[in-house]
């Protein structure tokens, strides 16, 4: 899916900017026990490059070069990992999770069930928040983090998802999708 350009203001010291977005999606491991690797929600700035070798739990949008050097990234990626890498701060116990990841890939979703993300930033507070529901669950996730985008995306960003597989296999399947911009 093509990412989808939008503008936000920059002013004298603030970037002032209030986004919002909500979509429903399928994790789908196709019968597998085992399967991997997740998708990603993300901004980067609107001429954004996905680099080559990004496959498995780089979810498209890193790769083994960029992916913990964050002096080499302008992303900012709301990341619904199915598989716990080397670099995922939880244990294998903990697979799936969701994480937010800043210009890096350091940073729950069942399987096979329709789940609900409502992601929020607000450029006065700084607060980034991504809460999870799904369909017929009382689980439910949130995460939150406080980052000032105008220190990592440009004035100009494209939004939108990249996922990727390894070995393990699973498909990613965005039901539906709503994205919104208040100056």
């Amino acid at each position: 899916m093509d990412g989808v350009k939008i503008e936000c203001a920059w002013h004298r010291l603030r970037w002032q900017c209030v986004l919002s977005s909500g979509f429903s999606f399928v994790v789908n491991p196709n019968g597998s026990t085992l399967h991997a690797d997740g998708f990603a929600f993300f901004l980067a700035p609107a001429d954004l490059h996905l680099p080559g070798n990004s496959s498995r739990g780089y979810l498209g949008l890193f790769n083994p070069k960029t992916a913990l050097d964050p002096s080499k990234n302008q992303i900012v990626a709301i990341d619904f990992d199915s598989y716990t890498n080397d670099w995922d701060p939880n244990s294998p116990s903990q697979s799936p999770h969701i994480g937010i990841d800043v210009n890096s890939i350091n940073e729950l979703e069942p399987d096979n069930v329709v789940a609900h993300a409502s992601i929020n930033y607000n450029s006065e507070s700084k607060h980034l928040s991504v809460f999870v529901a799904y369909h017929g669950d009382n689980r439910n996730a949130t995460v939150s983090t406080t980052v000032d985008l105008r220190t990592v995306l440009l004035e100009w960003i494209r939004v939108g998802f990249s996922a990727a597989t390894g070995d393990l296999v699973e498909t990613h399947d965005v039901l539906n999708w709503v994205f919104e911009a208040a100056l």
